[in-house]
């Protein structure tokens, strides 16, 4: 196949042509970032090998030649798949060859592509280069494939091919629907405020430079001021606050700086950051769930962040999954209308009844009475921290009896989690995979019971519906049933 490619080929300035096929291949600038992976890799295995080492009992000559051995074989293996790479595409389709001591070849409908996430990092755009994945659709062998640092002109006419491809009426022009500013970046830093974070990345920083200099003398000198009076603690409390918001700020500007989103008739496009420059696509067919969430600070400040669960992605991949990263509440059922058709404003919300409060506090109070002796008997001096703790989980479920609301249909399910933090699902009842009914001895006394839906994703997920009415159950799960 490539060998008749090259036959018809004639090379043009780089650029090999053939009646509509394109041909890329990796820069060597690849190799650099190949190089600092090795480098990284072959410490770990150091330290590996150190540890076999002592339950072995080989010697250091053996260790640092198995580590020469390892460190060769990847480097051999990095120049042999940077040398042997071959990108051919045309319009409908595109050819791999790829490897390093074993090489394959694989061919790719653009069709058979549900999106794309384009990644630009420092490196790539010194050298106008990107790297693309592709995310396959589900009955494919393979769910994602990596063309890395490849010139952004090929990118583009291959991201132009895939939108073509699933969206023949596509406009080239982008429509943004939804433009990020700077008041939603500080308003959701600052309802985002990370103390464990921040001083966890401080601690990095104190780490690396007492490597070099000696700052202990300083950091205890800043110890005794701040506990020297209550002034010192109220004001030195104040500047940490300040603290963590600006480096909220600052990683927050740098990950969703310039975020902008489109939307399109079967997908959405979606572009941000600063530094490392991210333009991911999702195809609405791939999508199986929509979550609202919101932590408590961010119910507050009326900020929420919405995620699509995607079949073809990983869940923990917010690259891939994100389309809202800060929205107020008050935009979020206009957007999702214009995004997913979704009529929320009309939708029927059942509350969980008044007796689910004795059901939730007697199925903790159990552990309770047998934990808290026992927990209290051994951390005395923590059992401040304990009883806040304790409230904090029985406030929740209190909240939860509250505010939690559930609303189903013959196509649609809504369910909306809400005590201290807010998390909201919207499924298609065709994108879910099972409905899981249960009931305990207390939720059959007042005629309630909890549902675990089962939503298609990779791997499936679970949410759980806790403490609704029965009868409402089992008419969800007749309309489920009537899906299949």
């Amino acid at each position: 196949m490539l060998k008749k490619f090259k036959t018809n080929c004639k090379i043009l300035k780089g650029k090999i042509m053939t009646n509509s096929y394109h041909y890329a291949q990796i820069h060597p600038s690849w190799l650099l970032m190949q190089t600092a992976n090795i480098i990284v890799r072959c410490v770990i295995y150091m330290f590996a090998l150190s540890f076999l080492q002592r339950l072995f009992q080989f010697t250091d000559t053996t260790k640092y030649l198995l580590l020469i051995f390892i460190a060769l074989l990847l480097i051999i293996n990095s120049l042999l798949y940077w040398k042997n790479f071959r990108l051919f595409f045309n319009q409908e389709k595109l050819t791999i060859r790829e490897g390093g001591l074993l090489k394959k070849e694989r061919q790719i409908n653009f069709g058979n592509i549900e999106g794309f996430n384009e990644k630009t990092n420092i490196l790539e755009r010194l050298f106008k280069l990107s790297s693309l994945t592709l995310k396959v659709e589900a009955n494919s062998n393979e769910k994602k494939i990596v063309l890395p640092f490849i010139k952004k002109r090929e990118i583009a006419e291959i991201k132009n091919s895939i939108s073509s491809t699933k969206d023949p009426t596509n406009s080239v022009i982008n429509n943004y629907v939804y433009i990020m500013n700077y008041h939603q970046i500080l308003k959701g830093s600052f309802a985002s405020l990370n103390l464990i974070l921040f001083f966890t990345f401080m601690y990095t920083i104190y780490k690396n430079i007492s490597d070099f200099l000696n700052v202990s003398d300083f950091v205890h000198q800043l110890q005794d001021l701040y506990f020297e009076n209550w002034t010192n603690i109220f004001m030195g409390s104040l500047i940490i606050i300040l603290l963590t918001f600006l480096f909220g700020v600052l990683k927050n500007m740098l990950l969703f700086g310039n975020f902008k989103l489109s939307n399109h008739s079967k997908h959405i496009d979606t572009v941000w950051g600063y530094i490392s420059n991210y333009h991911n696509s999702v195809d609405k067919a791939g999508i199986s769930a929509i979550n609202i969430k919101s932590s408590f600070w961010q119910k507050l400040f009326n900020i929420n962040q919405i995620n699509v669960i995607n079949i073809n992605s990983n869940n923990k991949d917010i690259e891939t999954n994100i389309i809202f990263p800060f929205i107020e509440t008050d935009k979020i059922n206009n957007h999702l209308n214009l995004l997913f058709n979704l009529d929320l404003y009309n939708i029927h919300f059942y509350k969980l009844k008044r007796s689910a409060i004795f059901v939730k506090l007697l199925r903790t109070c159990w552990s309770w009475s047998v934990l808290l002796p026992v927990v209290l008997y051994f951390f005395k001096n923590y059992s401040l921290i304990i009883y806040l703790l304790i409230l904090l989980i029985i406030s929740s479920q209190i909240l939860q009896t509250f505010f939690n609301k559930y609303s189903y249909s013959s196509d649609l399910l809504v369910f909306k989690n809400s005590g201290l933090s807010l998390s909201q699902y919207i499924v298609n009842l065709q994108d879910i995979e099972d409905l899981i009914f249960s009931q305990s001895f207390l939720q059959r006394k007042f005629n309630l019971c909890s549902v675990t839906v089962v939503i298609k994703d990779n791997p499936p997920r679970k949410i759980k519906m806790t403490d609704i009415y029965d009868l409402h159950a089992q008419e969800l799960i007749k309309y489920f049933k009537q899906q299949y």
